[in-house]
């Protein structure tokens, strides 16, 4: 049998094999494809987690220092050392050639189709990586080492006051477009941290030395790439790998096909493995057309200066005093407050306890807020300015303001007839549009 784990590691291999220089299967890369070993055992579905990708390099969401490129250097290059080097066992060196791969695919894929605030960045490392470089695909060779060995700067500092060839700085990754280069390149920070000494080796070591070798050396580096390729693929494997073999009578597909011979077809299984990954990949496409404003919302940066910031929730009463809302309290008024305790905005909770605070503008109410309650009757609504929305959409009721405050206003709402004990929630719109709570009485 193949596990799902064999066919992703074989698949890196056959790409990275089929594509090196010059693209396409002959018969020595097909004896070369021959020697992988099988054997994988896979893990419980339930056993996986998305969090993972965090162990990646360039996967680092704390990170807060896109604002000095010298500093996203050593940082990028720590978290190579840090994830690479120390959580799996690679050297320095191994870890250098194994980034190496960016020389042949793409990245930025999930911004295809963005509006704004980002065009398509869908775009490879190098030329040559492209998808139709060639007739044959990518040509995988040392093209990477090439162009980072090529960046006319030669330390971070030096970078950060000058990041020629690149004429975008996105914060975490570069981007150079035509006529520099003839179609558009982008670059990770991990992959940017190769090109420069070490401004700090108790940090990070100085990859830079294997990023001139790979730069000169085409051979050594699909020799080294694919030593630590290997050396990737049995990461946490105890199981025993094999070569591949003839399957016994009944037990594969040969037998249960009707076929007479029960040799291990190679080249067929090449083919059919080209054809599933075909189809696959097709329904894969299907699949993300139907999700991409997701996938959007998922890829693109949240613009946090956003007018029409929400606040939203429910309000509910504890039945049983075990802490947690047991029915909806409708008629409830909930109060907003700013930062110094000054009452922006109120709500009164519709049948399923909701309520809704919008047009959160940071640039006149900041970013931190208190939701509050309270049993006093609905203050008289304040006059809407011009530049502002008069409803929230078809959610009711909308909220009511206090006076002088630049927010939507509705008419006027009937007292509370449900008293409300003061529950209260923080919440911080710096980073997000939108953001709920729960109140419970």
């Amino acid at each position: 049998s193949v596990s799902s784990a064999d066919m992703v590691q074989f698949g890196g291999f056959f790409g990275a094999i089929r594509q090196e220089d010059p693209p396409g299967l002959t018969d020595s890369k097909i004896a070369t494809l021959r020697t992988f070993e099988w054997g994988r055992p896979d893990l419980p579905e339930d056993s996986c987690s998305v969090a993972w990708t965090r162990n990646l390099p360039g996967f680092d969401p704390s990170r807060s220092d896109k604002d000095d490129t010298p500093l996203r250097c050593l940082n990028t290059g720590g978290e190579i050392k840090r994830k690479m080097m120390d959580l799996n066992g690679f050297t320095a060196r191994e870890a250098t050639v194994l980034i190496g791969a960016h020389g042949m695919g793409h990245t930025r894929f999930t911004f295809v189709g963005s509006t704004t605030p980002n065009p398509a960045f869908n775009s490879p490392w190098t030329e040559l990586g492209a998808d139709d470089a060639t007739d044959d695909g990518p040509s995988f060779t040392n093209s990477f080492f090439q162009f980072l060995d090529e960046i006319p700067a030669t330390t971070a500092d030096m970078f950060g006051a000058d990041f020629t060839p690149f004429q975008d700085n996105l914060n975490s990754w570069f981007r150079v477009r035509p006529p520099v280069t003839a179609i558009p390149l982008n670059f990770l920070d991990t992959d940017v941290a190769l090109a420069f000494p070490s401004q700090n080796t108790s940090i990070h070591p100085s990859f830079h030395t294997f990023t001139k070798e790979y730069a000169e050396s085409p051979s050594l580096f699909l020799n080294d790439f694919f030593e630590a390729f290997e050396k990737m693929s049995t990461l946490g494997v105890t199981a025993t790998l094999s070569l591949p073999f003839p399957c016994p009578t009944g037990a594969c597909g040969a037998a249960l096909f009707g076929r007479a011979s029960q040799t291990f077809d190679f080249l067929g299984f090449l083919r059919n493995l080209g054809q599933a990954a075909a189809a696959g990949q097709a329904a894969v496409d299907a699949k993300q057309i139907l999700r991409e404003d997701e996938i959007v919302r998922a890829t693109i940066v949240v613009e946090i200066n956003d007018p029409n910031r929400i606040i939203d929730g429910e309000v509910l009463r504890d039945t049983d005093d075990d802490g947690i809302g047991d029915e909806s309290l409708a008629s409830v008024i909930v109060i907003l407050l700013d930062s110094i305790g000054d009452v922006i905005a109120t709500s009164l909770t519709d049948e399923e306890g909701k309520f809704e605070f919008t047009g959160l503008d940071p640039d006149q109410l900041g970013d931190t807020f208190t939701v509050t309650l309270e049993n006093a009757p609905t203050p008289a609504p304040t006059p809407l300015p011009t530049s502002l929305p008069t409803t929230n959409g078809d959610l009711t009721p909308s909220p009511t303001l206090a006076s002088n405050t630049p927010l939507p206003t509705i008419a006027e709402a009937p007292a509370p007839t449900t008293p409300a004990l003061g529950d209260e929630a923080e919440v911080n719109l710096s980073d997000s549009v939108r953001k709920t709570v729960s109140l419970v009485v």
